[in-house]
């Protein structure tokens, strides 16, 4: 699967694309982040590792009678306890789609028993009991509301079927079966959400991964609509005198896990292709149909099958490939199987950029590795949850670089994966890759940039240090030994190791037990211009004392006034203790700049000496290598983030060399610097508000400027324009601003589409130009779609307005929603920008006060939501003090509310810390 949003280094990024938030999220393309620090906390510390190589599952008695807690959670003890005395699941499940509130149904589940003294529970959360008969008898039901309780003395060991009949409510938060009225045509659509505990949202079941199962369903819908699951319908039957209904049977599935298993249902647009002989459909809202590349859609999913089939040496298991677009969707994409499932946030109303299209790339093939790492071999528990997805993570980018026209992917991999990884690595709540997952609920602990890009950066330092090869071939033997079965992370581990034919339980110790970035510095000293000494050392992660083995490669570099920058060589690294002098240097010519992570093999920080600081700051732009720029633009926003690099000094150098860059994804990247320096200003005032009366306007021209320099109608031009918008905040650019939405002004050849159009709007909006209500009845009338509401929803939630603040407050703090969570979701992400602290600090007593009991009521999604997109930006130390009061009440915190504050908090104190500069 994967997540909303990539976490970049900067505290915010403007909502220049309608996205959801979730915490910490993972697509690079969406604007509304969270907050991400440099400084590593205390509680990895003290964190005791479980897994690694020599992970093993909790001990569980499987004949104890101890009950249940009453709770819609699973945990992972009665996960183990279960899976020990059921096993042949067989699904048989009817539902009826054809009601708008709830959704009626039954399920007949066939399994063998084994007995044990306490109850067996079916999981089913929200719904009601209609119906139990257990072995052919009638019985009273025991439920809860979350599961189904059944006598032990009622079953038998062997074969037994248990028959419910049920309904639930369509879920409003976007969970379970979601059901949505599109407000352009009124038509409904509906799909599943299942992961990671979902699927007993819909009909009750065994609901964990290692139950696999076979399902089987017969689906009761209006007659427009087409219904799509795992397998391909066998039969379409109308009932006769209902022509307003057909039913939909699909036959028996492979044995798949609950939470990939999935229905959708609608009146959908629906593309048809093929990948050799496997059948391709593409689906969307009949209303952003229009907007849909079909043709890229396909292309890659044509390309990812052939890559994956080679790469595993496995044929796709799953017989037809389906892709729908859902709208309102949490996540970015979910990988159930045969049946994809993505945000319509990969829909591009106008012109796809190059970062867009890889990025739909990347998440179409990001999905399609699971359908074999994930799908048909899956992980026990949710511990396992991070060696899914940096997989998924990992292989998307050998699969773009091999497969696609996208041969640079590594850039994007440093850019997106491996930062957003550093960032996540240096907050307060960073964790081993491998942790304990003790229930269902403690799993949005952990489902963050560790999950992901530190899990696929750490995969790629172990694929370069085992050979490629070696690592291809321990991978296929894994998938292929475990095929729809599941497995621990040691079962992986001894794979790649007895295919490399290397013990790896000491790599699995350093790197998957053990939290944080280690940080790696260079030293050189010279005699008659060459290298007489080049040690390299390294420091563990604050006050933790892991000192790992890395292998890399480090470049030299020496300035010339005439040749520019030259890279001289570059010298293989392997750093297994504190520091190694480096040999194999000596006699090289005298360096000017040291860079200890060529190629970005290693996973670790770099600390720049002062030489290479300073060299880098005249000649930064002139080294060839667009990766290696990259990297030491990265190196240079590390130390702002440190405080080792004044701010206004790092804006200095971006003003002075950024000009003459040309490759999109580096503009592109340091731009996103310049918004998060600027933002910085505007959030220390007033403290600041000389820096932002001299630095403000140099920076909307510069950003002016790069726009009328670029090549009419680029990727790049686009990239200078949106970051201009983003900085605009001075009356006269605010002006040119609306003069652009009203054609009094243009650009040559740049067309200011759609959704560019509401990103100004915003904008303008956000420091209340008078131009805005006009504006906004006229793009409201240019736009009727779903996104142009949302659209709208940003432009009056982003109003530096106290009694439009408190509306929304009052909104979101509703006992009873009364606005799906999708538009709330949205308006979240819009209210506090970063120049409006100062509403924000009058209205932070307000946001905090219904917390706990928040925590009580409200999913993981909402509360991760409402923390990360009401706490971002806030800069003084009241903030700081009022926070830690209300963490003070950990024990009435549900853990994705309070890992938002512990992040947010972090972030308030290192803002208020950092280094303006002059």
């Amino acid at each position: 699967m994967r997540l909303v949003a990539a976490p970049l280094e900067h505290p915010q990024k403007k909502h220049s694309k309608l996205e959801p938030i979730i915490g910490p999220d993972l697509i690079q393309h969406t604007p509304s982040r969270p907050v991400w620090i440099v400084l590593i906390g205390v509680w990895a510390m003290v964190a005791t590792p479980s897994g690694g190589a020599g992970s093993t599952e909790p001990k569980v008695d499987s004949q104890t009678s101890t009950p249940r807690e009453t709770a819609d959670w699973l945990s992972e003890k009665e996960a183990i306890r279960r899976a020990e005395r059921v096993g042949d699941i067989h699904y048989r499940i009817d539902l009826d789609l054809t009601g708008k509130e709830v959704f009626e149904g039954s399920v007949r589940i066939d399994f063998d028993y084994r007995p044990g003294r306490a109850p067996l529970t079916l999981d089913f959360s929200q719904g009601n009991v209609e119906s139990l008969i257990i072995n052919d008898h009638r019985r009273e039901a025991d439920y809860n509301g979350y599961f189904l309780s059944i006598d032990p003395t009622l079953l038998k060991s062997g074969a037994n079927t248990v028959e419910i009949r049920f309904e639930h409510p369509y879920s409003d938060d976007g969970t379970g079966l979601y059901r949505f009225e599109d407000p352009v045509d009124s038509r409904s659509y509906v799909y599943s959400y299942l992961w990671p505990y979902y699927a007993n949202r819909v009909f009750p079941c065994f609901d964990q991964p290692d139950l696999k199962a076979r399902f089987q369903i017969s689906v009761k819908a209006p007659a427009d609509w087409t219904v799509v699951s795992t397998t391909r319908e066998n039969q379409i039957e109308t009932r006769t005198g209902d022509g307003t209904s057909q039913i939909w049977q699909f036959p028996e599935s492979a044995p798949l896990s609950t939470y990939i298993y999935s229905l959708h249902a609608g009146p959908y647009r629906m593309w048809e292709s093929k990948a050799g002989k496997i059948p391709l459909r593409l689906f969307a809202r009949q209303s952003l149909a229009e907007a849909v590349d079909v043709d890229a859609w396909f292309t890659y999913t044509r390309q990812g099958l052939a890559f994956y089939q080679r790469y595993f040496d496995i044929p796709y298991p799953f017989g037809k490939y389906d892709q729908l677009i859902v709208p309102d969707f949490n996540i970015g994409a979910m990988e159930n199987a045969a049946a994809v499932t993505f945000t319509e946030g990969y829909v591009w109303r106008g012109e796809a950029t190059q970062s867009q299209r890889e990025s739909l790339a990347g998440v179409i093939l990001h999905e399609m590795a699971h359908m074999w790492f994930g799908d048909l071999v899956t992980k026990k528990w949710w511990n396992g949850l991070w060696l899914n997805e940096s997989f998924a993570t990992l292989m998307a980018t050998m699969a773009k670089v091999e497969a696609t026209e996208f041969e640079d992917a590594w850039h994007s991999f440093y850019l997106h994966s491996k930062r957003s990884a550093y960032h996540a690595d240096g907050l307060v709540t960073t964790h081993p890759i491998e942790v304990p997952v003790n229930n269902t609920a403690d799993f949005f602990e952990v489902f963050d940039a560790i999950t992901y890009g530190k899990g696929a950066s750490v995969l790629k330092q172990l694929s370069y240090s085992v050979g490629e090869a070696d690592f291809r071939d321990g991978v296929r033997k894994y998938l292929k030994q475990h095929a729809y079965s599941n497995t621990r992370l040691e079962d992986f581990i001894r794979a790649i190791g007895e295919a490399s034919g290397q013990s790896l339980d000491e790599w699995s110790r350093q790197w998957l037990d053990t939290a944080g970035f280690d940080t790696v510095a260079a030293r050189t000293e010279c005699a008659a211009g060459e290298l007489s000494r080049l040690e390299v050392w390294q420091t563990g992660p604050g006050a933790l004392p892991t000192v790992r083995a890395h292998r890399a490669e480090l470049a030299l570099y020496s300035v010339d006034e005439h040749n520019g920058v030259e890279l001289d060589g570059v010298v293989p690294l392997r750093l297994t203790g504190d520091s190694i002098d480096l040999t194999s240097a000596v006699g090289k010519p005298c360096p000017d700049i040291v860079f200890p992570n060529h190629d970005d093999w290693g996973y670790f920080r770099i600390r720049l000496d002062a030489q290479s600081l300073t060299a880098l700051e005249r000649s930064l732009s002139q080294i060839d290598d667009a990766l290696a720029r990259s990297m030491m633009w990265g190196s240079l926003w590390d130390m702002v983030n440190s405080g080792e690099l004044e701010l206004t000094r790092f804006a200095g150098v971006i003003l002075d060399l950024l000009g003459t860059e040309t490759d999109v994804r580096v503009v592109a990247q340091v731009l996103d610097y310049l918004d998060s320096t600027l933002d910085f200003m505007h959030r220390r005032q007033p403290e600041s508000r000389s820096v932002v009366r001299v630095y403000g306007p140099r920076i909307e021209e510069f950003l002016w400027a790069g726009t009328q320099r670029a090549l009419a109608g680029s990727d790049l031009q686009k990239v200078w324009f949106d970051h201009f918008v983003s900085a605009a905040h001075t009356e006269s650019v605010l002006k040119r601003l609306a003069e652009l939405l009203d054609s009094k002004e243009k650009i040559q050849g740049l067309e200011i589409d759609q959704d560019r159009r509401w990103e100004v709007l915003v904008q303008l909006a956000s420091w209340n130009h008078e131009s805005v209500p006009r504006l906004t009845d006229r793009e409201k009338d240019r736009d009727a779609s779903y996104s142009g509401k949302l659209w709208a929803i940003a432009v009056e939630a982003v109003r530096p307005d106290l009694v439009t603040k408190q509306a929304w407050l009052d909104e979101f703090q509703k006992t009873t929603e009364s606005m799906p969570f999708g538009q709330q979701r949205q308006a979240m992400s819009s209210l506090f920008p970063a120049h409006q602290t100062e509403i924000q600090n009058s209205l932070l007593g307000e946001v905090l006060a219904p917390i706990p009991e928040m925590s009580r009521s409200r999913d993981a999604y909402f509360l991760s939501s409402y923390g990360y997109g009401l706490l971002r930006n806030t800069c003084s130390q009241s903030a700081v003090d009022q926070i830690s009061k209300l963490l003070e009440q950990r024990d009435q915190l549900a853990s994705p509310i309070e890992r938002a504050l512990l992040e947010t908090r972090q972030e308030a104190e290192r803002c208020v810390r950092l280094d303006l500069g002059n």
